[in-house]
């Protein structure tokens, strides 16, 4: 493979290679971009690189619809033989091989186009993202001894340096700070949905304006649908489209769509097939089959399937989980009493002493579900505004035990203090989880007390798993929480926000909603599922993965 690789590099290696033909089928100058040698050549080098991750040690083998596009995006040239296009958009769902794809393609502009002194980006809004294509290539230049002899990669930076030819490949993030003045040859821009904001659309206009002074530059973007329509992501979307129907011409940008229509059934697999090239082959039925059965009950795991999977823009507007189903999983019947030395796991979300703060119990039972008891502790002070603000009877909750109000402007953090250290007595506390950056005094006032207190991140490395196995224990009917009113209006005031890697977590539909308890409960499974781990991470009750 190593010999094929030298003979495919227009470098200093011998023999060399025999110069592309000017002229016929095949030639750097041929109009058809199937045949055109420029096109050929990437996806013969492509073909002889190694695969990472799940398939790795694999050959790199181009499905047709991979090939097809990057046959035209660099076989079709104008008359002098440069390429036509400097600019690609690739709008494809999750699951589709796009970060391989990508990657490959980097590392042919780096080491095999024959170009010196090109500078190569990938782009991305944070730098975990941005390093996911840089590691990507790095693997596949470590998989051949050939590659990995001619190029230097410095991990540090995210750079991979090809130095017979001066060309550098960088990552690059708009959060880590100034990106103006890189004069790119080829951007490979990722998951552009999440360019949000002003500070997006800078780094968008940093990039796309930087590469005026090179011979044939080329920006490509491959992204997945977002939420928000006001971004740079679906202007680009929209000018993409209107290319595709023939409503602007464009003739140097490059336009590949899969997605599925809005009238067309999301649980139907003909749908899935139109938005997904790669179903049936490295991308399961079966894996949407489950997708698509968790999504059935769950509102925002339907709007997670039709962004991510479907290429659909939709908006998480919806209840993370409906009423309805959070009903179904009242159970009356159980008393705290019951559970006097039994093993507990617990949520404590700790807001500013003048809103509202949370303490949630869980208990795992023999069937893997779980009993939940919330308490609750809000400042009394102008009680009725806040009730007319919040539409909610904070008033009769006390009276019925749901809530304690905390006499005057702010919550008593020694109610919060006697409660948990009653926990602590009653039950074989095995964590309280909580944000570190939340109450410190309080919690260090508890750690004094011997309740082991363990550090909970509220972002989405955290919250993700939990709140995803949280959905799924609501549609198994696998949590009794006893009808508490105001965990049940958390509920209803709570949706989910993701990322580009699908990772949630909880958010308020409105300003004037609370979700405390809910996040509580989040970071206890949280804490029940860590202490549950197999061997290589999993969580031991999952079920739908």
């Amino acid at each position: 493979m190593d010999d094929i690789f030298k003979l495919t590099l227009n470098q200093h290696v011998k023999p060399r290679p025999a110069p592309p033909p000017t002229e016929g089928v095949g030639s750097v100058l041929d109009p058809d971009w199937r045949t055109n040698y420029r096109g050929a050549k990437a996806v013969r080098f492509i073909s002889k690189l190694t695969l990472v991750g799940d398939h790795s040690g694999r050959p790199f083998e181009l499905r047709e619809w991979q090939e097809s596009f990057i046959r035209q995006l660099l076989g079709t040239v104008k008359p002098d033989g440069k390429r036509l296009y400097t600019d690609a958009f690739l709008f494809i769902p999750r699951k589709n091989a796009k970060t391989t794809l990508i990657a490959a393609l980097g590392l042919y502009f780096l080491v095999a186009e024959g170009k010196s002194g090109q500078a190569i980006f990938s782009a991305a809004s944070s730098r975990e993202q941005a390093g996911i294509i840089f590691n990507t290539m790095r693997q596949m230049i470590l998989s051949s001894p050939f590659l990995n002899s001619i190029c230097e990669i410095q991990n540090n930076r995210k750079e991979i340096w090809f130095h017979a030819r001066n060309n550098c490949f960088r990552s690059l993030a708009y959060k880590a700070g100034s990106n103006h003045g890189l004069n790119p040859s080829v951007v490979l821009c990722d998951e552009l949905h999440t360019f949000q904001g002003e500070q997006g659309r800078h780094f968008w206009q940093a990039l796309t304006t930087g590469s005026g002074a090179r011979e044939e530059p080329l920006f490509l973007t491959i992204t997945t649908a977002g939420e928000s329509k006001l971004g740079v992501c679906y202007e680009q979307y929209q000018h993409s489209k209107n290319i595709q129907n023939g409503i602007v011409e464009d003739p140097t940008r490059l336009v590949r769509l899969y997605e599925a229509s809005e009238d067309d059934d999301w649980k139907s697999p003909e749908t899935w097939k139109k938005a997904n090239p790669a179903l049936g082959d490295f991308l399961s039925l079966d894996y949407l089959k489950r997708k698509v059965e968790l999504a059935a009950s769950i509102p925002s795991e339907e709007l997670s399937f039709r962004k991510f999977h479907l290429n659909q823009w939709v908006s998480s507007d919806s209840s993370f989980i409906t009423p309805h189903l959070w009903e179904q999983n009242d159970s009356r019947s159980l008393d705290i009493d019951a559970f006097k030395g039994c093993t507990c796991y617990a949520g404590l979300d700790l807001s500013s002493k003048l809103d509202m703060s949370a303490f949630v119990l869980m208990f795992p039972l023999k069937d893997d579900s779980f009993a939940i008891f919330p308490y609750y502790w809000l400042p009394s002070a102008n009680i009725a505004q806040k009730e007319y603000k919040d539409k909610v009877p904070y008033r009769q909750w006390a009276r019925e035990g749901h809530l304690c109000l905390s006499t005057g402007e702010s919550i008593d953090q020694e109610l919060i203090l006697h409660q948990v250290a009653w926990a602590k007595q009653r039950f074989k506390l095995k964590g309280v989880y909580a944000d570190p950056f939340q109450g410190a005094q309080l919690l260090t006032d508890l750690g004094k007390l011997g309740v082991p207190v363990k550090a909970f991140a509220q972002n989405f490395t955290s919250m993700s798993e939990p709140t995803k196995e949280l959905q799924v224990l609501t549609v198994e009917r696998k949590l009794y929480h006893q009808g508490n009113p105001v965990l049940a209006w958390n509920v209803a005031n709570a949706t989910v926000i993701s990322n580009a890697n699908a990772d949630i977590r909880l958010v308020k539909k409105a300003s004037s909603g609370r979700i405390d308890g809910l996040i509580s409960l989040v970071m206890a499974l949280g804490g029940y599922m860590a202490d549950n781990l197999k061997p290589g991470g999993s969580y031991r009750i999952r079920r739908i993965k």
